[in-house]
């Protein structure tokens, strides 16, 4: 940890601090500045499933319950004392519909490639973009895995309204100046 954000944060005297979904152990000399410590919150009923992708590691066992786990923050991971647990049932059911699939260029690339990362395994990210066959304007239907945020004028050689190939990616304009880069 920077000795620059440890002596801002000593200026700011917290009384405690709290993280969340920090996947590092703390050095002691952030953990002795809050009198108060340091709590965690942490996805999953700990000391069950400590550590990074709880969330992900529970679904892949077929956990019936799950929770959050407050818990004081020490040198090692998700070791400390459990402050608190907010338990609940995991639902079987699933609840994401696949027409949540399809992208829609009209938003931010940001929200789309955070759409990307969410469902490119279930159920998969789709786009439909048009296209010329023959002459003809076909619809076509794109299969999405792996894409980067861009800002729309530095992806784009120039102000381009349609989909482009730039170096090793599929560039398709978004909304907000932005550019999703659709990856191979």
């Amino acid at each position: 940890m920077q000795d620059n954000f440890l002596s801002n944060l000593r200026c700011l005297q917290p009384d405690l601090c709290i993280t969340a979904a920090y996947e590092n152990i703390l050095p002691s000399k952030f953990l002795n500045i809050p009198p108060l410590g340091t709590v965690n919150i942490h996805p999953s009923l700990l000391p069950l499933y400590c550590g990074a992708a709880p969330i992900q590691r529970e679904l892949q066992d077929g956990v019936k319950e799950t929770g959050v786990s407050l818990v004081f923050t020490v040198r090692e991971l998700d070791a400390g004392q459990i402050i608190a647990n907010e338990r609940f049932e995991v639902d079987d059911q699933i609840k994401i519909n696949p027409e949540e699939s399809w992208l829609s260029f009209d938003q931010e690339a940001l929200v789309l490639h955070n759409k990307v990362c969410a469902f490119a395994g279930w159920p998969g990210i789709r786009a439909k973009v048009l296209g010329e066959k023959n002459g003809e304007q076909k619809t076509m239907e794109l299969k999405i895995i792996t894409t980067r945020v861009g800002i729309h004028k530095t992806v784009l050689p120039k102000e381009v309204d349609d989909i482009t190939f730039v170096k090793d990616a599929l560039v398709f304009p978004c909304a907000g100046g932005t550019a999703l880069e659709v990856c191979s």
